[in-house]
């Protein structure tokens, strides 16, 4: 009886070995494909930073929403130099969300190439008649990376 259970038991064990090599295989060429194209306009670059728009609220205090680090945050970070002019001009761009984190990313960076872009935008937003939560992250954020220069 064990000589019937023994194949099938090293046939499955084999199975679960070459599927676990896959994902592995299939993980790093993720990272590498990551890595690899190290061009300034690097699409997924641009990708991540015009996501930042989507991104979800870390914990509230008092009210105004704050950022957190996640996944797409530490990769933009990971890639300081070319990541640096992106956010940059996402300081510019209308969405509040968006120009949040930008200005979160710039701060972990302690990047000061954007503090004159973040001053004029932390004017407007300050003469903005908007009274949403997502204008308070936005001017909270500017604040935050303003506060490092």
């Amino acid at each position: 009886m064990l000589w019937l259970v023994l194949p099938l038991l090293l046939l499955i064990l084999g199975a679960m070995i070459f599927a676990a090599r896959s994902r592995h295989q299939e993980s790093t060429e993720v990272s590498e494909s990551r890595s690899a194209n190290l061009l300034p306009d690097n699409v997924e670059l641009r990708k991540c930073v015009d996501a930042l728009s989507e991104e979800s609220f870390g914990t509230m205090d008092l009210g105004t929403p704050a950022p957190f680090q996640n996944e797409n945050v530490t990769y933009i970070i990971s890639q300081r130099k070319k990541a640096i002019p992106l956010l940059v001009n996402a300081l510019k761009d209308g969405d509040c969300v968006k120009v949040g984190y930008a200005a979160y990313c710039l701060m972990l960076m302690k990047a000061s190439e954007g503090s004159t872009i973040a001053r004029q935008k932390l004017a407007e937003l300050h003469t903005s008649d908007d009274i949403s939560y997502k204008r308070y992250f936005a001017m909270n954020c500017l604040e935050d990376y303003l506060a490092l220069k």
